[in-house]
């Protein structure tokens, strides 16, 4: 299989139009659902980008006393080359060969630059950005992440719904380098309204002996949500990778994800969970690949999904390729409905089907995520699984 035959086109030549940022009645129900203070509602979802909460303003000056590096760069006139300058972004996007990519690439502005020193550790607090603040209406965001020698630190970033965006499509590319010895724990949540056609390409190094855990949440899809993962692991390095994607309505989620082992002894652990509601689609193809040299090499491939709808659709293709015999590979995949035998027992219990479903699709997603997600990361993303159920008609589909 070929990614630009996985992945739909691109809707690049849409213009832009006007698109009334406001919150409606349905987003208004979900927030307080969530237990959301009022007061921070149009920050939550990027309608306000210049006021930041004290509280998360004070974590970050606390942080920065310790010598984390945090910037915003907002300017596309000024700060673009004082971005690439910094981070030295897009050095693992320099050997793609998607036009797309590339071209979008040369349009982007604005970012967010996160820098662990070496030695800093953060092992029980994380840095928490709700909606990587000042920059969720730029169309081609970018995010730079860097773990220094021997540092470890959590950090989770929401990226909710951009509604400030007047473009029919959004770009945005993620970078984290996590380099010799350091511990990394990153969360990167995202949104999107259902007109939005949103490409997310992740870049990711590990040197030797460096861990991270790497959660990839989508609490909404959008019209067209599309995400290409890429992983190059050395030496004695660690990754434990997690995907989750909520399809509602009608909108279609495509994931790509390619791991290379590099190095001996590495240890892969990938884990995608979907959730189909509706008549959304989703599509995952995973592949891992085992370089010459990899001796002693791990990797396993878990994939998990529920379809909640007679009309939903689903696809899920593990892969492997090794040009090494010293490594260990296996993959367990499962897609389908609720377990018919699982949903009579619970009924018998006095159960109904929406909380039978809700307890089925909560322990799919607790195996593989309850304890890489900041606590209340996760406990909001139940709190949306509820919403998501209480507000549609959900039905166990038996055989005759």
């Amino acid at each position: 299989m070929d990614k630009k035959d996985f992945f739909p086109p691109f809707a690049q030549d849409s213009e832009p139009f006007n698109r009334l940022a406001k919150i409606t009645p349905e987003i208004e129900n979900l927030l307080k659902f969530l237990n959301i203070p009022e007061d921070e509602w149009n920050f939550v979802l990027g309608l306000e980008h210049e006021r930041i909460p004290e509280k998360y303003l004070t974590i970050q000056e606390h942080l920065k006393e310790r010598g984390l590096k945090i910037e915003y760069l907002n300017d596309p006139s000024e700060d673009r080359k004082l971005f690439l300058k910094k981070a030295g972004v897009f050095s693992t996007f320099k050997d793609e060969e998607d036009p797309v990519l590339k071209k979008h690439i040369k349009k982007s502005y604005g970012g967010i630059y996160i820098r662990f020193p070496q030695n800093l550790k953060l092992k029980d607090n994380y840095l928490y950005l709700p909606s990587l603040l000042k920059f969720s209406y730029v169309p081609y965001p970018n995010t730079y992440i860097e773990f220094q020698e021997h540092s470890e630190g959590n950090i989770a970033l929401g990226t909710p719904a951009p509604r400030l965006i007047n473009f029919p499509y959004y770009l945005s590319t993620v970078e984290i380098i996590v380099k010799e010895g350091a511990k990394a724990n990153v969360s990167l949540i995202h949104a999107f309204p259902d007109y939005l056609d949103a490409r997310i390409y992740t870049r990711v190094i590990l040197q030797e002996g460096a861990s991270l855990t790497l959660s990839l949440l989508n609490f909404k899809n959008g019209k067209i949500t599309c995400r290409d993962v890429a992983v190059k692991m050395e030496n004695h390095s660690s990754l434990t990778l997690n995907t989750l994607s909520f399809g509602v309505e009608n909108g279609k989620y495509y994931e790509w994800i390619e791991v290379e082992q590099k190095g001996e002894q590495t240890n892969a652990m990938i884990n995608t969970r979907q959730v189909s509601m509706d008549t959304s689609s989703s599509n995952s193809f995973v592949k891992v690949k085992a370089q010459k040299g990899s001796q002693g090499s791990k990797a396993h491939i878990d994939s998990k999904g529920i379809v909640l709808s007679r009309d939903a659709e689903q696809f899920s293709l593990p892969a492997f390729d090794t040009q090494e015999n010293l490594v260990q590979m296996s993959h367990s995949a499962y897609i389908g409905q609720i377990e018919e035998k699982s949903s009579l027992y619970l009924a018998s219990r006095g159960l109904s089907d929406r909380d039978i479903v809700y307890l089925m699709v909560e322990s799919y997603l607790e195996e593989a995520l309850s304890g890489s997600l900041p606590e209340h990361f996760y406990e909001t993303m139940l709190k949306f699984l509820e919403y998501l159920l209480n507000t549609r008609e959900i039905e166990i589909i038996r055989r005759s």
